[in-house]
């Protein structure tokens, strides 16, 4: 990396930036859950969300609830966004008042 010329080196060649911005993100690890089913939900990957999607339109009553299961996870925002966009979905289905929707996290605010 060189800072003042503004590019970094990778495994493909180098690549010049106006922004670097470094992500160094986390790694999903669903088989480090004890007890969660196979069948779980996630929207943190695409395959996931358009599972989630699927189940999210056929669901007209119950209990969802959202889980953020270990410190740190993809998007700080992301279940937070989550449970308003359910809601939302829910509200417009005109079903909300048919389903619990909840949100647990390890944060400790």
């Amino acid at each position: 990396m060189d800072l003042a010329q503004r590019h970094v080196e990778t495994s493909k060649g180098f690549l010049s930036y106006d922004y670097l911005v470094v992500s160094l993100g986390s790694e999903l690890a669903p088989e480090t859950v004890p007890g969660l089913p196979g069948d779980f939900r996630t929207f943190f990957t695409l395959e996931g969300s358009a599972r989630l999607h699927d189940a999210l339109r056929s669901f007209d009553r119950g209990t969802i609830g959202v889980v953020i299961c270990s410190l740190p996870y993809k998007c700080p925002g992301a279940p937070h966004e989550a449970v308003m966009l359910i809601d939302n979905l829910f509200r417009r289905r005109k079903i909300r008042r048919q389903v619990d929707i909840y949100l647990f996290t390890p944060e400790t605010q």
